[in-house]
């Protein structure tokens, strides 16, 4: 109900001022409650979180007129203070109810990674990974720690052979001496590349 200072900050958004609660007409319950106590006057400011109105300020006083201008510059600081502060709670919450999603994105995400069969890695824009499951650390032979925060070079960099490669040998071991008894089904069983790294690796086609 709209008969007390409270009710009336609220539903208007502006600040109400009582002077003298002896000399209103119809005081509501609250108005009427205070008076009975011996309070005269009465300051209502309202609290603002972002654009809504969730409440209101009010301050009563025994002195008729209590509330002047220093007074309720000051109430108006504080109301402003306190909406600042619902403001900033609201978001706190807003972010940590974000963080919580995110996470539960996240672990959603993880399990159906970490279950699958097939070697899964996810990378940033910059190509670190940021997310492998177990296939993939087998794959790479390494563990999975060791995976996670490295680049796409980093985990396949370029190898170079210690002797070069030409390809007019290469023509010449698949066709052997003669090329007019040339068989492809003979290469099945024959090397025609091999290639050796520092690493001590090797391979051959």
């Amino acid at each position: 109900a709209l008969d007390d200072p409270c009710a009336i900050a609220m539903s208007s958004g502006n600040a109400v001022e009582w002077r003298d609660l002896a000399d209103v007409g119809a005081p509501g319950p609250c108005a009427s409650s205070a008076l009975t106590r011996g309070l005269r006057s009465v300051a209502s400011e309202p609290l603002r979180r972002g654009d809504a109105i969730v409440g209101s300020l009010c301050l009563f006083a025994h002195e008729p007129g209590f509330f002047e201008a220093d007074v309720r510059a000051t109430l108006d600081e504080v109301s402003r203070s306190l909406s600042f502060g619902l403001d900033s709670l609201g978001l706190r919450r807003e972010h940590e109810q974000a963080v919580r999603a995110q996470h539960e994105a996240y672990l959603r995400l993880r399990a159906i990674v970490d279950a699958s069969t097939s070697a899964i890695w996810l990378t940033d824009i910059e190509g670190r990974c940021l997310l492998a499951n177990q296939r993939c650390a087998e794959w790479f032979k390494a563990p999975l720690e060791q995976l996670l925060g490295r680049t796409r070079e980093e985990l396949f960099p370029i190898r170079i052979p210690r002797e070069p490669v030409r390809l007019d040998d290469l023509i010449e071991r698949a066709l052997g001496d003669d090329s007019s008894r040339f068989d492809p089904m003979a290469l099945r069983a024959r090397t025609i590349l091999h290639l050796e790294w520092d690493d001590g690796s090797a391979w051959d086609a």
